[in-house]
């Protein structure tokens, strides 16, 4: 017996992929019933950026749809669990902040903090699909085309949505290739495909995109490390850090409390080559148990954008995170937030 979806998440159908000459729609659709079926604001992609625009849009009282092609990985933190600031976190969701947290302290001058990922993403997941008026389908957006006054986007499977506004927050995805040691793949992350032909689609609009990389540090097993030789944090978590040979410090940090998992956080100016854990003191004998690596993908620079996070070159086109260079969570964080409240406010004057 087939099972149904939650109300609030549409699964996309798996199976033999639509011919490209398949028509959308069995009947012809009418303007008219195109603008009363639109969604206010379309959302591609469900990282920090895309939830925080999410939950602005909500809160302005327009109704969000959000694309993305895994719930699962809605919010993961891909770049450890760590985040360093001089002051307030400001942009980050103080909320759910709060409940993931499970470490706060003072490192090198900065407030550094520990977030649970596996905690994050679920107050996440939990928080959305409570509300009224946000939906969600998973998906991989491969196309976008304004229509008269709406956004038209279809997805891989061959489903049309519409809506007034369009918010981009493909983190790495866009264009993204994947390089693990010698061996270099299509994807955002490693094992997920990346978004190829809506870079192209994103590029006939008028966008103009810059080629960058972020480095994602390896994550290693509890077993194999020798903790008598590392400096601590905190004890309890198995919060550490180690020396490079250059004297700079690498820290290990836990994944979550208690858990077995530690991210390896490298120094600036370093990265998997330049330290490999056979020369880290304390890690000669641990385990990987998932590799560094690096992604290169296709962003935008803020010189397109509006200070709303909405594109200069087509109407109603917003763009928020790793995709319009932001640094961290935190300022992806703000940067989903400031487009989901410009979509929204966009919406209410055309409405």
């Amino acid at each position: 017996m087939e099972s149904s979806a939650p109300d609030f998440l549409e699964a996309g159908k798996y199976g033999e992929r639509p011919s490209a000459h398949q028509p959308d729609e069995q009947r012809t659709t009418t303007l008219k019933e195109i603008n009363e079926t639109a969604h206010d604001v379309i959302i591609v992609g469900a990282g920090v950026a895309g939830l925080h625009a999410t939950e602005a849009v909500r809160k302005s009282g327009a109704r969000p749809l959000v694309i993305t092609s895994s719930w699962d990985t809605a919010g993961y933190l891909a770049w450890g669990p760590s985040l360093s600031t001089k002051g307030k976190t400001v942009g980050l969701n103080q909320r759910i902040l709060r409940k993931a947290l499970f470490f706060e302290g003072e490192l090198n001058g900065r407030r550094t903090i520990l977030i649970d990922g596996y905690k994050f993403q679920g107050y996440w997941r939990e928080s959305l699909e409570g509300q009224a008026g946000i939906r969600i389908f998973q998906d991989t957006c491969e196309d976008v085309t304004r229509e008269k006054s709406l956004w038209k986007v279809k997805t891989m499977w061959g489903k049309t949505y519409f809506g007034k506004a369009l918010i981009i927050t493909t983190g790495t995805f866009l264009g993204g290739r994947v390089e693990i040691g010698s061996e270099e793949f299509s994807g955002g992350r490693p094992g997920e495909m990346g978004s190829a032909r809506l870079e192209k689609a994103l590029r006939v609009l008028g966008s103009e995109f810059y080629l960058t990389k972020e480095e994602a540090g390896s994550t290693i097993g509890a077993d194999g490390i020798e903790w008598g030789k590392l400096d601590t944090v905190d004890e309890a978590l198995g919060f550490c850090w180690t020396e490079t040979r250059d004297k700079k410090r690498a820290y290990i940090e836990p994944i979550d409390r208690g858990g077995k998992e530690f991210y390896l956080r490298l120094p600036g100016g370093h990265n998997r080559k330049s330290a490999p854990l056979n020369l880290l003191p304390g890690l000669k004998k641990a385990q990987i148990v998932r590799p560094a690596y690096t992604v290169f993908y296709q962003a935008i620079g803020q010189d397109q954008l509006r200070d709303t996070q909405e594109s200069k070159f087509a109407d109603g086109l917003f763009f928020a995170g790793r995709v319009s260079g932001a640094q961290g969570y935190a300022e992806s964080a703000l940067q989903g937030s400031r487009a989901g409240c410009g979509a929204a406010k966009k919406v209410s004057r055309e409405t």
